[in-house]
């Protein structure tokens, strides 16, 4: 178990142009419009060849190509020689299954359509595939590996909201999903990472996630490190100078990269 105090950035040259391989709209039973797919494979690859996949799942009023605004991801899949899946969060799924909102299922959706379509598509090491993102992302990411850790080599979070709870969002776009806060405050702990943390530990897997120093989840992302520290949890935690932003994300997701690199078997 490691936890990283880091109060500088990395230096590295991108350019955040976007450059896709493919883009896919999937239509779907479980969510309420087809899906937008952002895909980047690695280029200049032999026909033979198989790669790990990592999922980006990006925070609340984004979508599929919000990470192409801060990271480029081209030049990512290149680097590391993964493919890279942008999916649309529909601005406000929380990616689980609401059990308010009529086709809002995005769980399902997820594991149903999505993930089994990409497999299919792409030459994929089926054996190494993770899963990250940031905010609301950050949540979606770790509460659907935590529910399907055999589905997973390892995940991550950036400033995600590990109890829906402690979201500034819990009056309004959460409460749609879930209920009133907090008359719901137990429900949202249901839908909550930090209550399947238990899981990790059957699953013998790492997780690593990291929160900005000024980030108002910072004491969330706090407490999920400590609940990890009680379970004695093979887990990285970051904690950065930064604030919930883009400028965060671009530099904290590049350990998110390093870290799954590692990962690969």
């Amino acid at each position: 178990m490691s936890k990283l105090y880091l109060f500088f950035f990395l230096s590295i040259f991108q350019i955040t142009t976007l450059f896709a391989a493919d883009t896919l709209i999937v239509k779907s039973q479980y969510i309420a419009s087809a899906d937008t797919v952002l895909v980047f494979c690695p280029e200049n690859h032999s026909p033979d060849s198989v790669f790990p996949v990592v999922y980006l799942l990006h925070g609340y009023g984004g979508n599929y190509s919000s990470f192409s605004n801060f990271l480029n991801l081209q030049w990512l899949a290149n680097k590391y020689q993964f493919i890279i899946i942008c999916p649309d969060g529909l601005k406000d799924s929380w990616y689980f299954d609401s059990p308010q909102r009529e086709n809002s299922s995005w769980e399902q959706f997820y594991f149903n359509e999505l993930y089994p379509l990409i497999n299919r598509k792409y030459p994929v090491d089926s054996t190494n595939i993770f899963i990250t993102g940031y905010s609301m992302g950050g949540h979606g990411a770790m509460y659907l590996f935590l529910r399907n850790t055999a589905k997973f080599r390892a995940a991550g979070a950036s400033s995600g909201v590990m109890d829906l709870n402690q979201s500034r969002l819990k009056k309004t776009s959460i409460a749609s999903h879930l209920g009133s806060w907090p008359d719901s405050a137990q429900k949202f702990l249901q839908y909550s990472s930090i209550s399947y943390l238990e899981n990790l530990k059957k699953a013998q897997k790492e997780i690593i996630f990291d929160c900005g120093t000024e980030d108002y989840l910072q004491k969330a992302n706090q407490t999920f490190y400590e609940k990890c520290m009680e379970l004695e949890l093979p887990v990285y935690f970051i904690e950065m100078e930064g604030d919930h932003n883009a400028q965060y994300w671009k530099e904290s997701f590049l350990w998110h990269f390093s870290f799954f690199a590692r990962k690969v078997e």
